[in-house]
């Protein structure tokens, strides 16, 4: 059975995916909390870990890629686990700051995974267990096999912290005032199921007003060739200095379009648009900065850096 989850894996297609709680979602779940539980919204490295009943170890990331080489730490630490295994989690670097999302992207993208001995692998799901696909028994199932699993496992694995859904409001409150992304909602009694949007997640949005900076170039590919591929984003420091944030995107094509002939035409620079992000990094870079509106209503000088 563990074939066939190989063959999903590199396919992409392995991961169980989650999407934005809505109001709806969370009266829902309120009616029967007890069914359902909390856990910290990292923000690393999706990865899958296997160790065969061969006894070879395997390092998958999300889009499928073996990155096996790029973390010997963790190949090591899977060889101690039972044969079969199969580990769903994110790879964090785990700093006075939480994760670094920047740190974790550098050692996994690097060549040859400099950097990865200070990553840790924080498990959140099991999907495999022996010569068994574990995928359609219940989630608390699941969980505890992994709790066993993950407690007789070296470093650098380690286990998701989990917490029934009536503490959902403080223990959000808490994880995102500390810096964590946000949180997952997962149901006790729901099967894994590869590549649907079945989990909830409650995630941490933040929003700057920032002006269009002159790096902004027609750098689009595919069908955005000729055009703006992403819109690069700054804010003023205190001496006045025009600062460089970002790159976001998240136009509609209408609204790439017009904006593409304006800056052409020389009068899309210094724009003043408002940018969603999912708080700072350690390094001052914004988590996954998209495009939100354009102001017209706000002067470019306005636009501080210090203004989040």
């Amino acid at each position: 059975m563990t074939d066939a989850l190989t063959t999903i894996a590199r396919s992409g297609k392995l991961g169980q995916l989650a999407k934005g709680a809505k109001p709806a979602d969370m009266a829902a779940m309120a009616a029967n909390p007890g069914r359902y539980v909390i856990e910290i919204k990292y923000d690393g490295h999706r990865m899958y870990a296997h160790h065969g009943i061969d006894g070879t170890v395997t390092l998958y990331a999300r889009s499928g890629a073996d990155k096996t080489h790029k973390w010997p730490r963790l190949v090591e630490a899977m060889r101690h686990t039972p044969r079969g295994t199969w580990l769903d989690g994110e790879a964090v670097m785990l700093t006075a700051d939480n994760d670094d999302w920047g740190s974790v992207q550098s050692a996994l993208g690097s060549d040859d995974g400099r950097g990865s001995e200070h990553l840790t692998f924080v498990a959140f799901d099991l999907l495999g267990f022996g010569e068994h696909d574990v995928r359609s028994r219940p989630l608390a199932e699941r969980r505890v096999m992994l709790e066993r699993l993950v407690a007789e496992a070296d470093a650098p694995i380690a286990l998701a912290p989990q917490y029934p859904l009536d503490q959902a409001a403080d223990r959000y409150a808490e994880w995102t005032a500390a810096g964590w992304e946000g949180a997952i909602i997962k149901d006790t009694k729901a099967p894994y199921v590869s590549g649907k949007r079945t989990q909830m997640k409650l995630k941490v949005t933040v929003t700057i007003d920032a002006v269009i900076h002159p790096a902004t170039t027609l750098d689009g590919e595919g069908k955005y060739t000729g055009q703006i591929g992403a819109l690069v984003f700054g804010q003023y420091d205190a001496a006045g200095n025009l600062i460089e944030r970002g790159r976001c995107s998240g136009m509609t094509d209408d609204l790439r379009a017009e904006m593409s002939a304006a800056l052409q035409a020389g009068t899309l620079v210094g724009t003043v648009i408002e940018v969603q992000h999912m708080g700072a990094m350690p390094t001052g870079g914004l988590r996954h900065p998209q495009y939100k509106r354009t102001r017209t209503d706000k002067a470019p000088k306005a636009c501080l850096v210090s203004n989040e």
